[in-house]
């Protein structure tokens, strides 16, 4: 599992693949869970919280980059 910070610290195309990647290994943890083939179970709960922390990851790039977008010249070079 990436920790926070290295969520904070991929771009978006990288977040975005690896939200791709986990939800497909989130519905194959699934499926293995319905026919009994599923080893550990605590996997779809780890999936879960991966994948919300990616979500977050991406929201915060994204209102950062709408605020950055929304600065006037003064106040960029205030920063």
């Amino acid at each position: 599992m990436v920790k926070k910070v290295d969520w904070q610290s991929m771009t978006t195309n990288e977040l975005f693949s690896a939200l791709e990647q986990s939800v497909r290994d989130l519905y194959k943890a699934r499926l293995d869970s319905a026919s009994g083939q599923l080893k550990t179970p605590h996997t779809i709960q780890a999936k879960r919280k991966e994948i919300a922390r990616i979500k977050t990851a991406l929201h915060s790039k994204e209102k950062s980059s709408k605020v950055a977008a929304n600065l006037s010249p003064e106040e960029a070079k205030a920063d």
